[in-house]
């Protein structure tokens, strides 16, 4: 009967510890921070080879870098630039390309004088 009961015991506590992790790798999720175990034990007070040698906390850490990279990916080309820095950058284009302009007269010009450039 104790054998039992220090059984269901040690399953519940399994439970608890993936749901521990489970709501921290949400909340990773929702803060925008990185899924890694490192941070993930840290977390949650568990070990790393927690994380390594649990099978279900290791498919659940998988699953969510899994997630995570997809949503990278999917959202790799979108990046929105506001208005006024993008004018900004098309202004600073625009003066770099007058200053090598003016640059290469002034190398001309001291290459007309005989100088080397």
């Amino acid at each position: 009967m104790k054998y039992d009961k220090i059984v269901l015991l040690k399953k519940q506590q399994a439970q608890e510890n993936l749901e521990i992790a489970r709501v921290e790798i949400e909340d990773m999720f929702k803060s925008g921070e990185s899924i890694n175990v490192t941070r993930l034990a840290e977390r949650t007070g568990f070990s790393r080879s927690y994380f390594y040698r649990n099978k279900q906390a290791a498919q659940l850490v998988k699953q969510a870098q899994q997630k995570e990279e997809h949503i990278l990916k999917e959202h790799a080309g979108i990046v929105h630039i506001p208005e006024d820095v993008e004018e900004k950058v098309i202004n600073l284009r625009i003066e770099i390309l007058k200053l090598e302009y003016e640059n290469e007269i002034l190398r001309k010009k001291l290459r007309d004088a005989g100088y080397e450039v």
